[in-house]
C-alpha cells in the first residue's frame, strides 16, 4: 500500500504550511544544536545529514502519530521524503508514505538544520507488535543513498502498537561516576585464520585499539575456540558440514593485550578438538589467571562459578551451554556446562542451588549463556524463558552469545538481559550485521547493576575497532529498535546507547570472604617442537605424486577423503611437503574444490598442520604432514570437482607463490 501526502514547503522560521488536505508537512530552520541527537550524523549522498529523529513509543491502529526527523541541508536539494513501515522481522514493508517537498526560491542555504515534521498515518489493520519507520530522502535525480544503510533507509525508531504503556524513559542519562565497570563482549575465535593474522601481525594488534576493554575493572568475553596444541580431529558434532576452531597456545596473548580476565568456554566450538583439548585450554587459561566459567574435568566443576574481584566487590560469573549437547561434562568426565533450552526445570536443578551459594560468596552473580540459533536478530521465546528465570533464581545480569549479531536488551525486574552481544573479533570477511557489535558497559554496586551503556565496534578482518560515523549510527539505530520491542528504551548520547535502570533494592552483602585479586600471568609463548602428528617419516604409497616445486616447498603426496559423496559435507585433505629453500615468512595452503564455477567453491585455506606449526619454524629436508578440511557451498551441486592447491603470503591470497597443482578432486553423485 502506498500512501500519497500533500506537498510541503520550505519555510522559515517556525510558520507552518503545507499543501491541500488535513496532513500538512512542516519544514523549519531551527538553531544549531536544538534536537534530539547523542548519536552520529547519518550523512547521505550529496551531503544532506539525519543529525537525529523523535516518536512516540506506543499507539494504536489507524491513528496518526508525529515523527520528527532533524536534518542539516546541503546544497543539493530536497525533493520528497518518504517513510515505509516494517513489521519487526518482515521481509517488507506494511506500507510507505509518500510526501513531496515543493522548494521555494532560493531554498535553504547549505549547512541550514531543520526540523521535518511528519504525519504518519498508521494502517488501521496493524496487528499488535512492533514497527520499524524507515525514512528515505529524494533529490533531483533519485533516492540520496547512505553507506551502511540499505537503499539509503534510516530508522527513525520503533512504534510499539497494540501497547498501551510507553517504555520507561528518563531525560538524562545519568554518570557512572566511579562505580567499578564490568566490560562485556561477544564472540572472540582464536582460531582458524586468527592464527596467521594475529601471527603477523602480532597479538596486540586485534584487540589494542579498544581501550574500554583494557581499562575496565572486570573484562569478560566468550571465547569461541578451543586454544591448544594438541587434539583430535574432525571431532562428530553431530553435523554435515561443520567448523572447526583451534589456537595456537600463543594466541592467549590476544586476550592478555586486550585486557581480558574472564572468558566463557561454554560453547559450540570448546569442545572441537575433543575434551583433551579442552583440558589443556583450561590449565593454560588458569596459568595465565584468566577465569574460565563453563567448562572442566566433572560436570560440578564445569556449572561452578569463577569469582573474580570488580573494585571492591567480588563478582561470580558461570558460563552455560545450550548449543552443543556432545561436548557436555558427565559426572565424572570432562567437558563443558550443557543445558537444553528445552529443560527449564534442568536449569533450576543445576543452576538455582549454585547461584544461591555464590551469592553467600559474592555480591554480584552473572550468568553467560551460549544460545540458541546463529544469525539472528531476535531471541526466541524459549530463551527469553530460561533468561528471565536466571533472573528469578537471583542472577544480576545475563551476557548472552551465539547468533555472532547483536541483539536487543531486556529489563526483567529490573535487571539486564544482553540476549546476544554479537561478535567481537572474527576472522571473516562478511559484511552487514555480523561486522557490526557492541562493547557493553555495566556500572556494578554492592546492590546489583545500576547502569548499562554500550559503544558501537566494527569488527573487521581479524580486528575490531570502534565505529563512526554512518556504521556507529546503524548499530545503535539497530539496537535501540531491536531493544524497543523487548520493552526498553535506548537513548544516546556521546556516540554511545545508554539503559537507565532503576536503583536495585538494598540487600546483605556476602556472609563469607570476597575472591581475592588475581594476579595475571603471561600468556604462553610458541611451541618449542612440532606437535605430535605434524612430522612424519615417509609419505604413505597411495599418496604419493610426482614431487612439485611450489616455491621454498615440495608438494610430496595428496590423499582426499571421502573420495565420493551423496550429500554435502566436509572433505578432509591430507598433505605432504618437504621444505627444499629458506623459508622467509608464514606461507599458507591454498585448497579450494571447484566445478565449472567459483560460487560451487569448496574452500580450506590454513597454514600448515592445522595452523599449528607455521613454515618459518620448518627444518630443511623433513617431511611435514598436515590435514585439513574443505568446506562446501551451499548447495552443494552435483558433478565432478577439480582440487587446486597451492602456496600463498596471508596478505596476498590472489598472487601464486609457484603454480598451484591441480588434480582430481571428490565426485557429487
Amino acid at each position: 500500500m502506498v500512501t500519497l501526502f500533500p506537498t510541503a514547503v520550505f519555510l522559515l522560521g517556525a510558520t507552518s504550511c503545507g499543501g491541500p488536505g488535513d496532513n500538512p508537512v512542516t519544514l523549519v530552520s531551527i538553531s544549531a544544536d536544538s534536537h534530539e541527537g547523542g548519536a552520529p550524523a547519518v550523512e547521505f549522498d550529496g551531503g544532506t545529514q539525519l543529525l537525529g529523529s523523535q516518536l512516540p513509543a506506543v499507539a494504536d491502529p489507524g491513528s496518526v502519530v508525529n515523527g520528527t526527523a532533524w536534518l542539516e541541508l546541503a546544497s543539493l536539494p530536497l525533493v520528497s521524503a518518504e517513510l515505509s513501515i516494517w513489521g519487526a522481522g518482515a521481509g517488507g514493508p506494511v506500507d510507505v508514505l509518500k510526501y513531496d517537498l515543493a522548494d521555494p526560491a532560493g531554498g535553504f542555504p547549505s549547512g541550514t538544520q531543520v526540523r521535518l515534521d511528519l504525519p504518519i498515518k498508521l494502517p488501521s489493520d496493524l496487528s499488535p507488535g512492533a514497527y520499524w519507520l524507515l525514512l528515505s530522502l529524494r533529490g533531483p535525480v533519485g533516492v540520496l543513498e547512505a553507506s551502511h544503510f540499505r537503499k539509503g533507509r534510516v530508522s527513525l525508531g520503533t512504534v510499539l502498537v497494540g501497547r498501551s504503556t510507553p517504555p520507561r524513559r528518563v531525560e538524562s542519562v545519568p554518570d557512572f561516576g566511579d562505580a567499578p565497570v564490568l566490560v562485556a563482549g561477544g564472540d572472540v575465535n582464536l582460531g582458524r585464520r586468527q592464527n596467521g593474522i594475529s601471527g603477523s601481525q602480532g597479538v596486540e594488534v586485534a584487540l589494542g585499539g579498544l581501550d574500554e576493554l583494557q581499562s575496565a575493572d572486570l573484562a569478560f568475553v566468550n571465547l569461541e575456540a578451543v586454544v591448544a596444541s594438541g587434539g583430535q580431529q574432525g571431532i562428530d558434532k553431530g553435523e554435515k558440514a561443520p567448523f572447526y576452531y583451534r589456537g595456537r597456545p600463543e594466541m592467549l596473548g590476544v586476550l592478555s593485550a586486550g585486557g581480558v580476565d574472564v572468558v566463557g568456554v561454554a560453547n559450540n566450538h570448546s569442545g572441537d578438538y575433543g575434551r583433551d583439548a579442552l583440558m589443556e585450554q583450561q590449565a593454560l587459561l588458569t596459568a595465565m589467571g584468566v577465569g574460565a566459567p563453563g567448562a572442566g574435568a566433572t560436570r560440578d566443576s564445569a556449572c561452578s562459578p569463577v569469582f573474580r574481584r570488580a573494585g571492591d566487590l567480588t563478582v561470580a560469573v558461570f558460563g552455560v551451554d545450550a548449543t552443543q549437547w556432545g561436548f557436555g561434562a558427565g559426572e565424572d568426565s570432562p567437558g563443558t556446562c550443557h543445558l537444553a533450552l528445552t529443560s527449564p526445570e534442568a536449569w533450576e536443578r543445576e543452576l538455582g542451588p549454585r547461584i544461591a551459594a555464590a551469592r553467600e560468596q559474592a555480591h554480584l552473580v552473572l550468568v553467560a549463556p551460549h544460545w540458541g540459533p546463529n544469525k539472528k536478530s531476535r531471541p526466541r521465546m524459549e530463551t527469553r524463558r530460561i533468561a528471565r528465570l536466571l533472573i528469578d533464581m537471583g542472577t544480576d545480569a545475563v551476557l548472552g552469545t551465539s547468533a555472532h549479531m547483536v541483539q536487543g536488551v531486556e529489563i526483567y525486574r529490573g535487571r539486564p538481559i544482553l540476549y546476544d552481544m554479537g561478535n567481537l573479533l572474527f576472522d571473516s570477511h562478511e559484511t552487514g550485521e555480523i561486522s557490526r557489535s557492541f562493547l557493553f558497559t555495566l556500572a556494578l554496586s554492592a546492590d546489583g547493576v545500576v547502569g548499562l551503556r554500550a559503544r558501537p565496534m566494527d569488527v573487521g578482518y581479524g580486528v575490531t575497532s570502534w565505529a563512526s560515523g554512518n556504521s556507529a549510527a546503524k548499530s545503535l539505530f539497530r539496537l535501540r529498535d531491536l531493544s524497543s520491542e523487548l520493552g526498553t528504551d535506548v537513548q544516546f548520547q556521546d556516540n554511545r546507547a545508554w539503559v537507565v535502570l532503576s536503583p536495585p533494592p538494598e540487600r546483605p552483602g556476602p556472609s563469607k570472604p570476597g575472591a581475592e585479586p588475581v594476579a595475571p600471568g603471561p600468556a604462553p609463548g610458541p611451541l618449542a617442537s612440532a606437535p605430535m602428528g605434524c612430522q612424519t617419516q615417509e609419505v604413505p604409497s597411495d599418496a604419493r605424486i610426482s614431487p612439485q616445486r611450489l616455491g621454498p616447498l615440495e608438494l610430496l603426496g595428496v590423499r582426499l577423503a571421502p573420495s565420493k559423496l551423496v550429500e554435502r559435507q566436509n572433505v578432509w585433505v591430507e598433505t605432504w611437503w618437504r621444505r627444499v629453500d629458506p623459508v622467509t615468512s608464514d606461507l599458507w595452503i591454498l585448497q579450494r574444490m571447484y566445478r565449472s564455477e567459483v560460487r560451487d567453491m569448496w574452500w580450506g585455506d590454513h597454514e600448515p598442520c592445522d595452523w599449528a606449526w607455521p613454515t618459518s619454524r620448518w627444518d630443511e629436508g623433513v617431511i611435514y604432514t598436515d590435514r585439513y578440511w574443505l568446506h562446501p557451498p551451499r548447495p552443494a551441486p552435483k558433478g565432478s570437482y577439480t582440487l587446486r592447491i597451492g602456496l600463498r603470503e596471508e596478505a596476498a591470497l590472489d598472487r601464486p607463490i609457484g603454480q598451484d597443482v591441480v588434480l582430481a578432486g571428490v565426485v557429487m553423485e
